[in-house]
């Protein structure tokens, strides 16, 4: 934590674990100690890294951004993404909670089958979530995204919950717990947008007490 740039940078790696830090806070998990920019930034050909376990709040920039379009196979589960080590209040990241830009693709953010690998995505400055620019073929499953199981805490991300833009063929679900998100400007708990925003597929979640539903 405290550091000018990123918490943590892998590029061009492969193969590498993140596991049950703290990235961007004390040690105790309470108080933010902002990196500068990214809690974890993967890029670069970036493949087959698992994130699993970490807090990752009150960074200057988003949570954590894979990008590039060799970014892919990674695995993001369990985290805590701008809440405190508790999961009961938000300590913000800048911007997303979890960026995937510029063609980064079939990489996991929670998990199909396990709930107890989801992450808790709170609090952003921007979206919880966003996949941007030709990010193609991603899935974002049982996470809570806006609160935090079971869903009774307003913990909202300012803009929209999970946006879609310019991508295809994305799975968001099963099981997602997307609320409270939108504060900021009446946003849409998921929204998708662009020409190039085809076959992507919204299932199986609870969607509830956002600015808008899904647009």
């Amino acid at each position: 934590s405290g550091n000018a740039a990123n918490g943590v940078y892998i590029s061009n790696s492969q193969w590498n674990e993140i596991s049950y830090n703290h990235i961007g806070t004390d040690k105790e998990g309470l108080t933010a100690m902002a990196n500068g920019e990214l809690g974890i930034k993967l890029d670069g050909s970036a493949r087959n890294n698992f994130v699993y376990g970490n807090l990752i709040s009150g960074n200057g920039g988003g949570g954590i951004l894979l990008s590039g379009a060799r970014t892919s196979e990674n695995a993001i589960q369990a985290n805590k993404i701008g809440s405190d080590v508790y999961g009961s209040k938000t300590i913000p990241n800048g911007k997303h909670g979890v960026g995937i830009y510029d063609g980064a693709s079939s990489n996991t953010i929670g998990h199909i089958n396990d709930p107890s690998r989801g992450n808790t995505i709170v609090g952003s400055g921007w979206s919880g979530i966003a996949i941007v620019n030709g990010s193609n073929g991603n899935l974002v499953a049982n996470n809570a995204i806006g609160t935090h199981f079971p869903g009774y805490s307003n913990l909202g991300n300012q803009f929209y919950g999970i946006n879609i833009v310019g991508s295809s063929g994305n799975v968001i679900g099963p099981t997602n717990l997307v609320a409270y998100n939108g504060a900021a400007n009446g946003s849409d708990a998921i929204r998708i947008d662009g020409a190039a925003a085809v076959q992507n597929r919204i299932t199986q979640n609870n969607i509830y007490d956002s600015w808008k539903g899904i647009e």
